[in-house]
């Protein structure tokens, strides 16, 4: 898997659809999911099988991270997009907004469903934010990549 700077395309449509925060009436705001941290992250960011049958439904796992008062808000998968075989994921969590957190780092999973349809390679992008974590550091946006196999059906 890769980790690579977002594209500044997603940033722009991102923030034509409201920015990237948007605050409740909880006291919580609703932002990119962790996938990236200037410290070691629990577990990986995705999880998903090297080798896919096309055309046949697979999962895979996503997750992002953070302390106890982080939840997943939701996630958005946009299949092709005029390439068949890429799979764009979006993850974004809910954060409390003061109250008391742990600061124990964890992960937060959801299992999705993909299916690619043409034989060769395919590509999973995990778009979410990369998280600085020091008064210094600035959060950006960030892509985590992993390619699979796809076979033809047996």
């Amino acid at each position: 898997m890769t980790r690579k700077p977002l594209s500044s395309v997603f940033l722009v449509l991102t923030l034509a659809a409201g920015g990237c925060t948007s605050v409740t009436r909880d006291d919580s705001v609703t932002l990119p999911g962790v996938i990236a941290a200037a410290v070691a992250l629990p577990a990986p960011v995705l999880v998903a099988p090297d080798t896919v049958r096309a055309g046949a439904s697979f999962t895979a796992t996503v997750s992002s991270f953070g302390t106890s008062c982080a939840s997943p808000e939701n996630v958005t998968v946009l299949l092709g997009g005029g390439q068949p075989n890429i799979a764009d994921v979006s993850v974004w969590d809910r954060q409390q907004l003061g109250g008391s957190c742990t600061a124990a780092i964890r992960g937060i999973s959801r299992a999705i469903e993909l299916s690619f349809p043409n034989v060769g390679t395919a590509t999973i992008r995990v778009r979410g934010r990369f998280e600085a974590r020091t008064a210094a550091g600035t959060d950006s946006l960030v892509v985590v990549e992993k390619q699979l196999v796809v076979r033809p059906t047996a």
